[in-house]
């Protein structure tokens, strides 16, 4: 089950991965950072539309997209996207 929208908190389950999409922690890590929306796509491997819809809410990354967004961010993957830390393991091992 795939639920989509742009509304702040809504549930995604995209395969085993549950997240919560919170879009507003994204831009504040970003800014945090001192990085533009462009920056981030370059270091992330996406193109700056691909990251700005993933940003806007408008669409939801992979696992592994979150997990490169997170790093070039210098933040936790499940602060940025709500996804709980046992989904990770599971995901990833």
């Amino acid at each position: 089950m795939c639920t989509s929208g742009t509304n702040p908190g809504h549930v995604v389950r995209e395969g085993k991965v549950e997240y919560i999409v919170h879009r507003n922690n994204l831009r504040r890590a970003r800014l945090h950072a001192g990085l533009t929306q462009a920056q981030v796509a370059i270091m992330a491997g996406l193109s700056r539309a691909a990251y700005t819809n993933i940003e806007l809410g408008r669409k939801n990354p992979s696992l592994d997209t979150a997990l490169r967004i997170a790093e070039v961010l210098g933040q936790p993957v499940e602060d940025l996207f709500g996804v709980g830390a046992a989904h990770v393991r599971e995901a990833t091992a």
